[in-house]
């Protein structure tokens, strides 16, 4: 595109918006500007320009526009209920605002976001309570406005930076109630949502839901073949199901995925030489995230080997490297070779080398961190998602052992993205299970956050979490944060020659063992709390150590109440190892205690 149409585009739209502006709290004036504004999707020449009109309708910040005037419209019910609705300019301009948004937020992620920002989300969750399931009609303006608000849900939930904010307002239980209405369209929608807004708990019952399963792979073997056009009368295309899949399989039982008599037949279709780019990025990406669940795994290596032959085919002379990292992350896992890269990865770990593992999704935020580690003289290894492109004719596995091999440091740099991502999820493992030498540091990129699933196992181990507020633009506030990092990185390296070049600090107060040992626990199983460890406040805690012959331990766990109390419980069934680690690391627990402790907590019910 050239620049003479980007600015076109840019003085189009803007004057448009400034239109919608000066009415916004009575947009039916500007019903016919809002016409004009919805056409330009719709419109041949403008086709190759969505993405820009979408990035200049948030550089005009019409996110917060379209919220004043979906409020102003949802106290008159887009006037559903008016008997001449087809003919009102109030049924008229909704359809309008709701379109743009709809249309929109598919094309740009940056008006994706700033929706979100804008609270949008809370306004699709008002139109969910005032049109029920049970009150809606196919023939009646309720059914449209349902469809137009679960495909906005759905285009957001896709973006993994904003999807926290479905929790605030209760999404999840209020799209549920559609995931069983009677048609297509909005429960292939609700289902679409659900997979990418749930919880662990939540997915684990989605999967264990055989009919969501059937519902949602028998409409990815439907849309396989249809083109892009066919998005605005189906509302989904077959690589967006696949992703939804892949989401699932993140959190839930991925065998049952996998299992569903059509998975297979649908996956290869996708993965054909023949099928568009997308459709192959995401029956890869869909296949990584089923890999790392070994009985889905063994299944397919068992009775769909087929599919691994078509990766391995797909590897050889591949020139998309965003297909190329997908494909190499699923064999990755199929191949399981880790102890044989690791056995030829024989170098020593070289001072001030620090790998770095995140999603590139936060790759602004973690690019400022890195910058200022190089100029601090640290040697930065492996930038997981564009390093592909640095070993397209070698074998990714040897390349992540090589880098880990010479790090001294690990720094995972942490969110819902970097938790929802392959890439980031292979190497995390990687490092858990072969360089168990390694120290590795925690940032959080999203705050507040609390990990669940594989990751929060994860950070239970022998990780040290620093919650540096690397989120904020505040240059001062990021030179702080910057600050306590390189001191914690020097700290860790031993405070060698080499790193005495650093200049004398301001003194940084120091997060508290209770404080990082809090911080640390997980919410693993957290839904399934019992009565008493519910009731259980810090002081109840403190009193249970001494009942239980820890007096001694009760300054390191301060900050526990019952709720945490019980996701150490829970760790201890799915992952007693990690427990251990934990009570060692962060809760600075001799072998005794820990014995004491186990016991303890065992017994308490």
């Amino acid at each position: 595109m050239d620049g003479k149409t980007e600015q076109h585009i840019q003085k189009l739209i803007g004057g448009l918006v400034e239109e919608i502006r000066e009415h916004v709290s009575n947009p039916e004036k500007k019903s016919s500007t809002l016409s004009s504004l919805n056409d330009t999707y719709y419109d041949k020449k403008y086709l190759p320009c969505r993405e820009l009109i979408g990035n200049t309708l948030s550089d005009c910040n019409y996110s917060e526009y379209a919220f004043i005037m979906l409020q102003v419209l949802q106290k008159k019910r887009y006037a559903c209920s008016n008997m001449f609705n087809a003919l009102s300019n109030t049924w008229k301009t909704s359809k309008y605002v709701m379109n743009i948004i709809w249309n929109y937020s598919n094309a740009s992620r940056e008006f994706a976001c700033d929706l979100a920002k804008a609270n949008i989300i809370m306004l699709m969750c008002e139109n969910l309570k005032m049109f029920p399931p049970e009150s809606i009609k196919k023939s009646d303006n309720e059914y449209w406005i349902t469809i137009a608000t679960l495909a906005i849900m759905t285009n957001l939930a896709r973006i993994d930076q904003i999807r926290y904010k479905f929790g605030e307002y209760g999404s999840f239980e209020l799209v549920m109630k559609f995931k069983n209405y009677d048609d297509d369209y909005i429960k292939v929608l609700s289902l679409i949502t659900l997979a990418y807004i749930s919880n662990v708990p939540q997915s684990q019952t989605m999967t264990n839901d055989k009919e969501v399963i059937k519902t949602i792979i028998h409409w990815m073997n439907l849309s396989i073949g249809r083109d892009k056009t066919h998005r605005i009368k189906e509302g989904f295309t077959a690589d967006e199901l696949a992703d939804a899949l892949s989401q699932l399989a993140v959190d839930g039982y991925a065998e049952n995925i996998i299992m569903d008599r059509l998975a297979p037949k649908a996956l290869k279709r996708m993965l054909k030489k023949s099928a568009p780019i997308e459709y192959r990025i995401s029956a890869a990406k869909c296949l990584s995230n089923l890999a790392f669940h070994t009985k889905a795994k063994d299944y397919i290596l068992k009775e769909n080997r087929e599919l691994v032959s078509m990766l391995e085919e797909m590897e050889k002379g591949q020139s998309n490297a965003d297909l190329l990292k997908h494909v190499n992350d699923a064999l990755c896992n199929f191949r399981d070779r880790g102890e044989e890269s690791i056995a030829l990865k024989t170098e020593k770990a070289k001072p001030r080398h620090v790998f770095v593992n995140y999603y590139t999704g936060d790759a602004d935020k973690v690019n400022k961190i890195w910058n200022n580690l190089e100029i601090e003289g640290y040697n930065v290894l492996f930038d997981p998602d564009n390093t592909i492109e640095k070993v397209v004719q070698g074998d990714p596995l040897e390349a992540l052992a090589e880098s880990l091999a010479r790090a001294t440091i690990v720094v995972m740099c942490v969110s819902e993205g970097f938790r929802s991502n392959a890439r980031a999820r292979l190497i995390a493992n990687y490092t858990v299970r072969f360089y168990k030498d390694k120290r590795v540091i925690v940032i959080y990129l999203q705050w507040p956050y609390d990990a669940e699933g594989w990751l929060g196992l994860i950070l239970c181990g022998p990780c040290k979490e620093l919650k540096f507020d690397f989120m904020g633009s505040d240059e001062i506030d990021f030179s702080r944060g910057m600050e306590t990092f390189l001191r914690e990185l020097t700290e860790i390296e031993g405070n060698t020659e080499e790193n005495s070049h650093f200049p004398s600090l301001n003194k940084v107060s120091k997060i508290t063992t209770s404080s990082v040992a809090c911080q640390t626990i997980s919410p693993v199983l957290k839904a399934d709390i019992t009565e008493s460890y519910s009731k259980m406040k810090k002081r109840h805690v403190e009193m249970w150590l001494i009942t239980n012959g820890l007096p001694e331990c009760a300054e390191n766990f301060k900050e526990i109440d019952g709720s945490k109390l019980w996701e150490l419980k829970c760790m201890n069934t799915i992952a007693p190892h990690f427990l251990a680690l934990t009570l060692k690391d962060h809760f600075e627990m001799d072998e005794i205690q820990i014995s004491k402790f186990i016991d303890a907590i065992t017994d308490l019910n």
